[in-house]
């Protein structure tokens, strides 16, 4: 996997509320916040949070959530040659949830199942 050059990007996270998240990482930890995305395509709406050169990326559905709903989501790695990761970690036999990358503004993705049913999401950017 060395040759993909994995670097750690961001970790995501589910919240049912958005603006407490805000004021927790900001006023509490120090975080420094985007601007909260609001995609076309998928009903939620998210937002980052940095510091350190951390990066949390929180998500709120557009639904009522239990409190065991929320949490960690995915950890996401950068990478190169995204094609080649892609097939690589199929041919492996880990479950993928795509048929093959996807693209979404600057940035192609894909997301996998990883030991102990961990989602990882691998991207590269343009």
């Amino acid at each position: 996997m060395d040759k993909f050059r994995l670097k750690l990007d961001h970790i995501g996270l589910i919240t049912s509320d958005l603006t407490q998240v805000a004021d927790f990482y900001e006023n509490i930890l120090g975080f420094k916040s985007e601007p909260v995305i609001e995609p076309e395509d998928r009903p939620q709406k998210m937002q980052y949070f940095q510091k350190d050169g951390y990066v949390l990326e929180f998500i709120q559905p557009f639904r009522e959530l239990a409190p065991q709903e929320t949490g960690m989501k995915h950890i996401a790695f950068t990478c190169i040659l995204l094609d080649e990761a892609f097939a690589e970690i199929k041919a492996k036999g880990y479950k993928m949830l795509m048929e093959e990358p996807l693209r979404f503004e600057d940035r192609r993705f894909f997301f996998f199942y990883g030991v102990n049913s961990t989602l990882i999401e691998f991207m590269e950017f343009d």
